[in-house]
């Protein structure tokens, strides 16, 4: 299982590291995902938005919305 907010920032991960590009919504690095974990054998058995809170202090919060899946070998 991987999850993941495709949150991708220069400050953590070089640009041209990041996981198929750049693009704000993720869509590009989920399809790199799929493709990669495809290459290697592992076949998706399910994908889901997973919801979670950030609790940053008393009084603000983050609400992020990584994408988890699952993965057999095969």
């Amino acid at each position: 299982m991987l999850t993941t907010p495709f949150s991708w920032k220069e400050c953590f991960t070089p640009k041209e590291k990041w996981l198929g590009g750049a693009a704000p919504d993720g869509k590009d690095s989920h399809a790199e995902l799929k493709r990669l974990m495809g290459g290697l054998g592992f076949k998706l058995l399910k994908e889901q938005e997973m919801p979670l809170i950030i609790h940053q202090h008393a009084r603000l919060f983050e609400l992020i919305t990584p994408m988890a899946t699952v993965w057999q070998k095969m």
